[in-house]
């Protein structure tokens, strides 16, 4: 069987851009039709899309859940615009794959613009969008990308209601964008299509949420009319240490705290965070006889176990 060798240069190029590689880019470097044909036949490259090849092994394994997110939105991207012209900028949820906004879908539905406000019909899978107005660009990892703000505004009228508040909450969270500029987005997306929703949105959003899971919990409990009091709800022990907060607190009519935190399973599931977590769930729970702490991983959104627990124990 004939040697297909690889050069180093391009291998390099695939793990810079997520072990993608375009056609364009094999052919710099000196890898042909055919023995791209060989790779793909063999098994050792993939083709993802038309004009784009996957190089297995070339980026490190992630070892986390949001490593593996993060690397799944990256490709997505990179792909998306290995695909598409030179001047292509992706916009929108792409846009905000690129800034690293925490709670975006597994699939972003890829999306850019061209140069020069033209349209083109995208390759498949690319949706290629016009805006009537021009927005604020800047660079990331460089890529050319709008600011998260106008990412935010192209976003906003096309995505649920949940996963608006969550984007809006871990920008604000993030300090990716400031209230200031929140006023702006709410300013920018009026007039665009599908906006109307987003009146139902504004209210909800709160930056104290830290997690995307921390703010679907806080909606699913608004949606079961039990509306959390108070979010980062701090716990001290009567010599005034410090004990812990709680994501989600609700006050009971004689003033002790029912509190939700919900768990990232990442950082809870080392030895040491399990113990650690232990002994300050412990030390809240004894501050009170009358103090409850409730723990919950992202597993349990949507199954009504948290509603159902919050509820039982305002009851008490």
């Amino acid at each position: 069987m004939r040697t297909i060798i690889v050069p180093q240069s391009l291998l390099d190029l695939a793990s810079e851009q997520a072990g993608l590689v375009s056609t364009t880019q094999c052919e710099q470097a000196g890898v042909g039709s055919g023995t791209r044909t060989r790779l793909v036949q063999n098994g050792r490259w993939r083709r993802p899309t038309q004009g784009v090849y996957w190089v297995p092994g070339v980026v490190k394994a992630p070892t986390s859940t949001s490593e593996k997110w993060s690397l799944s939105h990256r490709r997505q991207v990179i792909r998306t615009l290995l695909s598409a012209p030179n001047d292509a900028i992706p916009v929108s949820l792409t846009a905000l794959a690129v800034h690293n906004v925490w709670g975006l879908p597994a699939h972003l539905g890829c999306e850019v613009v061209y140069g020069a406000g033209r349209h083109a019909r995208g390759s498949r899978g690319i949706r290629v969008r016009q805006f009537r107005a021009t927005f604020e660009t800047t660079t990331v990892g460089g890529l050319v990308v709008p600011t998260v703000r106008s990412a935010l505004v192209q976003a906003l009228p096309e995505v649920g209601r949940d996963l608006a508040v969550v984007l809006v909450d871990n920008a604000l969270n993030r300090m990716m964008i400031s209230e200031h500029e929140l006023e702006l987005i709410r300013q920018g997306v009026r007039g665009r299509r599908g906006a109307a929703h987003l009146h139902r949105v504004w209210p909800l959003i709160d930056g104290r949420s830290e997690s995307p899971i921390e703010t679907r919990a806080r909606l699913e409990c608004v949606d079961s009319g039990i509306p959390a009091d108070d979010l980062q709800v701090e716990q001290f022990d009567e010599n005034g240490r410090f004990l812990g907060r709680g994501d989600l607190g609700w006050r009971r009519r004689n003033g002790s705290w029912v509190l939700v935190e919900m768990d990232g399973i990442e950082v809870h599931s080392q030895a040491r965070a399990v113990s650690s977590d232990r002994r300050r769930q412990n030390g809240i729970a004894s501050r009170s006889r009358e103090t409850t702490l409730l723990r919950y991983l992202a597993e349990d959104l949507g199954t009504g176990v948290i509603v159902r627990d919050v509820r039982e124990a305002l009851s008490v």
